[in-house]
């Protein structure tokens, strides 16, 4: 299973981390309970992380409840002008684009800065 709830909690407000941790808990227990064998993941933020990517997760928590985490690393770095509804634009391919080796070297160690073992990660 994987689970992949994006947006949750704001830098103003990352009080519901609490909240999303133990939902992730409840449910990796109650899968587990289920079936011994099975294997959970949770979508995480890929680079550059900040704001609420960063204080709405326990980042070191969930990967401890799950078995691993999925970075979402993608080819496009104007995807965000369509999730803020313009969605008129036509993606740009970019240098930058996260894709390349040290935008992944880079999640890698702010992953790592912050408490989640590379073993966890699955870019």
């Amino acid at each position: 299973m994987n689970i992949d709830i994006e947006g949750y909690g704001t830098v103003e407000d990352p009080a519901p981390r609490g909240e999303l941790t133990q939902l992730v808990a409840n449910l990796s227990n109650a899968l587990r309970a289920q079936n011994p064998h099975a294997q959970i993941s949770m979508d995480a933020v890929g680079y550059p992380a900040n704001g609420f990517w960063w204080t709405g997760y326990d980042w070191p928590k969930l990967a401890q409840l799950v078995d691993f985490l999925v970075v979402m690393m993608y080819n496009l770095l104007n995807v965000d002008a369509c999730s803020r509804g313009n969605c008129s634009l036509q993606p740009r391919y970019s240098i930058y684009a996260q894709s390349a080796l040290p935008a992944h070297a880079e999640t890698v160690k702010q992953y790592k800065t912050r408490g989640v073992p590379p073993s966890k990660l699955v870019l």
